[in-house]
């Protein structure tokens, strides 16, 4: 299938689940705001554990890219990083940690699972499709011909690029070369820059 080239940047419909954010731009700020919360809200685990979150899909907590691993004291209850990109870990089950000699790092392991799940459990919830929802497509939906998106703050608008054409948001089809031109602009812009000017628009 080929890829199509898509603006979107006039007002949901009313009734649409994200008309209350006015247009996609006020969504993909909205979606900022949130991706912002639940960095904030991981931070413990980051700072209990010594390392940084790694994220799949940019929404899921996929483990750690621990710092000093192996040197680290508890590296024993750490699953053994991913040799390819992004190198992270989790933790391993305590039921792994087999024999009597292992008992307290089985208590240990625990605990590190308990604090874990607190941490986790206590962080806004988002899903994979919630950026690409902007558009009116879940993840789903792009599977086979792949999609990417790009938001012009400046200029107001989201640009969708998907061999299918946004649903339930007015969209204008445009060419390769403006798309490209918009992702160009988008690159050199930073979310954070219009989330105070924006708030009333998310």
């Amino acid at each position: 299938m080929s890829k199509r080239y898509f603006k979107l940047d006039q007002p949901y419909p009313e009734g649409h689940d994200l008309a209350i954010h006015g247009t996609p731009i006020g969504a993909m700020l909205a979606h900022v705001r949130k991706r912002k919360a639940l960095s904030a809200a991981i931070k413990p685990l980051e700072d209990e554990f010594d390392g940084v979150v790694v994220f799949r899909d940019g929404v899921h907590v996929a483990g750690l890219k621990l710092n000093n691993y192996p040197s680290r004291e508890d590296a024993e209850l750490w699953r053994k990083p991913e040799r390819q990109y992004p190198y992270h870990s989790s933790l391993r089950t305590p039921t792994a940690l087999k024999g009597k000699a292992n008992a307290e790092s089985r208590e240990k392991l625990r605990a590190m699972h308990k604090r874990w799940d607190e941490i986790v459990g206590q962080c806004p919830k988002m899903s994979s499709d919630d950026q690409w929802l902007i558009a009116g497509r879940r993840q789903l939906d792009l599977v086979f011909g792949g999609a990417q998106m790009a938001a012009d703050y400046e200029e107001g608008a989201i640009y969708f690029a998907a061999s299918v054409e946004p649903d339930g948001v007015p969209f204008m089809e445009i060419t390769g070369s403006e798309f490209d031109a918009a992702v160009e602009r988008a690159i050199k812009q930073r979310a954070e820059d219009y989330l105070e000017e924006s708030r009333s628009a998310a």
